[in-house]
């Protein structure tokens, strides 16, 4: 049943939640778990109560083909996580404080832990650099930098130069809240269209300068305010070890920002 789509048991199935509670499933990136109705369709069949968390990009689990089949299965609610607000982000210290999870807040005060969640200079109320900031006692461009070098690190100087080149230009947009096409990316790079997801988004896949694909081709990085930091890390500061990131930005980098910018780059 559950161990047909995710693994074997060495002892057969017998009813172990029934004292314990439902089972708890836990997926990220629902939208790319084909076996995800053929799961819910085990669960159903084998009455096994069960809870199932999982996380989509929106516009990506509004697309996907398993959506239709997974709300035939199951009940589904949904929950945007958006920008934390004040009484969320002392939610979240008080859990962090809860489990000595401080990290590098451990030494501020009270207001100073709200203060760095909720800061324009600091996270800015986004719960991803707000976590990895908090734990890592770094600043999110420091955390960025790190992963543009061991970009360089894992492929060659041309390759690298490719990437971020890549990136920058949908960054370059996407701090504004608008996307690029995969047309226009493709003549800017320059790359053919066809090459554009395994020669750039494969190789960022998962990692802090991913880049997301809309429906019609539409590009764009994982946020807005990451989006904006990582440009201005590549455009002012390139990492110690980097040596091609400055050679890499295309040539609007630097330009100041239009007074009306379109909703679109095609």
């Amino acid at each position: 049943m559950l161990w047909r789509h995710y693994g074997h048991v060495t002892q057969p199935y017998e009813h172990p939640f029934e004292q314990n509670g439902p089972l708890l499933i836990c997926l990220d990136e629902l939208p790319y778990v084909d076996e995800l109705p053929a799961l819910l369709s085990d669960l159903n069949e084998s009455g096994l109560p069960f809870v199932l968390l999982g996380t989509a990009r929106l516009h990506e689990w509004y697309n996907s083909p398993l959506r239709p089949e997974v709300e035939r299965r199951v009940t589904v609610q949904e929950f945007r996580l958006e920008r934390l607000d004040e009484h969320e982000a002392h939610a979240l210290l008080e859990r962090l404080e809860a489990n000595n999870a401080l990290g590098a807040l451990q030494e501020k005060t009270p207001s100073e832990r709200l203060d760095y969640l909720l800061g324009r200079l600091q996270a800015d109320g986004q719960l991803l650099p707000a976590l990895m900031t908090s734990r890592a006692g770094r600043s999110f461009e420091a955390i960025l930098e790190t992963v543009f070098t061991n970009l360089e690190k894992r492929y060659r100087e041309e390759r690298v130069a490719f990437l971020l080149r890549g990136y920058a230009g949908i960054a370059l947009v996407h701090r504004f809240g608008f996307w690029i096409s995969r047309r226009l990316l493709a003549e800017f790079l320059p790359c053919p269209e066809a090459e554009l997801t395994p020669r750039l988004l494969s190789p960022l896949r998962g990692e802090l300068t991913e880049i997301t694909e809309e429906e019609a081709g539409r590009l764009s990085t994982r946020h807005p305010w990451i989006a904006e930091r990582a440009l201005g890390l590549l455009a002012a500061a390139c990492p110690k070890n980097a040596t091609c990131i400055k050679t890499c930005l295309p040539p609007w980098v630097g330009c100041s920002a239009p007074t009306q910018a379109p909703k679109s780059a095609n």
